[in-house]
């Protein structure tokens, strides 16, 4: 098989200490045959990597960095075991994204890019209970897009200090419930566009202790994340110009109008850009909370904003 360099038992390479990157494939899902599946890669980057198909036989040993296909004994499940250098998984929304069905385990891999890596696998959840190594991630863009089982993604270990895009990160995600982003690094974020949108599970996330003065794109941030409640005053806006439909279709407030009119508050102090467009769905602002004064000094000069919202309460 091209790529393929020297061959070492699983046996070998588990007493070394390697920690695997596992998961779980259906060969019988839509894609390439029933008796087959494609790991896809980007066609970029340097790999030096083992995989163990599942089907007991010897590990491959693979350096190149072109999608590798591996046919079966018989059609079915089997868990898949990759270690080495192997910076990047990339399903792209094609290819046998239907038969990814699990994120076992994120082993010792050190990510070099999420760019559009699970895009469109739509039949995979996430058990790991390890965090990825993302210290050398750039690119979340499209990462978890449409993955709509998705139901919960361990987040919490995230080193995101090189991150400079989360576009589209978890759009689409309709059953995602909860984010542990409370320690994520976003100083060299600029781009949140589309992050959240369609989360509409998505309970909470924690952005109280982001850098966002870098970010200058919240297009869509959490649109239509019906469930979503929290006061987002931790942001600075002072760099954005794109704030459109940030929170479409939502109710950031739990009871009262404490968290929409906290955030008013905050955003009304800050050196923000004029001329600016947001949606905040129906939260609803108070006087007695700060709210209307502070949504005044937004919409009027010379900051002259265009809010659409709930209205005062």
């Amino acid at each position: 098989m091209p790529g393929i360099g020297i061959s070492i038992s699983p046996f070998l390479r588990k007493k070394s200490g390697n920690k695997y990157f596992t998961i779980t494939v259906d060969t019988t899902k839509a894609g390439s045959a029933n008796d087959t599946f494609v790991l896809p890669l980007p066609s970029a980057g340097t790999y030096d990597y083992y995989v163990d198909w599942g089907e007991g036989d010897a590990e491959e040993h693979f350096v190149v960095n072109t999608p590798q296909t591996h046919v079966y004994g018989s059609s079915g499940t089997y868990q898949i075991k990759i270690t080495g250098t192997f910076p990047q998984i990339y399903f792209a929304n094609a290819g046998d994204k239907l038969k990814l069905i699990s994120i076992d385990n994120w082993g010792s891999i050190v990510w070099g890019s999420f760019n559009r890596a699970f895009w469109g696998c739509s039949n995979m959840d996430c058990v790991a209970v390890d965090s990825a190594n993302t210290s050398s991630v750039e690119d979340f863009e499209y990462s978890f897009r449409g993955c709509t089982s998705l139901t919960t993604l361990n987040t919490s270990g995230w080193d995101t200090s090189s991150v400079t895009t989360f576009g589209y990160a978890f759009d689409g995600d309709v059953l995602l419930t909860a984010l542990d982003t409370s320690g994520w690094d976003t100083s060299s974020v600029t781009s949140f566009y589309s992050f959240l949108n369609g989360c509409q599970a998505i309970t909470s996330i924690d952005t109280s202790g982001w850098d966002t003065s870098s970010v200058t794109n919240f297009y869509r941030f959490a649109r239509i994340c019906y469930a979503l409640k929290g006061s987002f005053a931790a942001l600075d806006m002072t760099a954005a110009t794109d704030i459109t439909d940030m929170f479409f279709g939502c109710d950031i407030n739990n009871e009262g109008t404490a968290n929409y009119d906290a955030t008013l508050v905050s955003w009304a102090a800050q050196a923000v850009n004029t001329g600016l467009t947001f949606n905040a769905g129906t939260s609803k602002y108070s006087a007695g909370g700060g709210g209307t004064a502070a949504r005044a000094i937004l919409t009027g000069a010379p900051n002259n904003w265009a809010i659409t919202d709930g209205g005062e309460e």
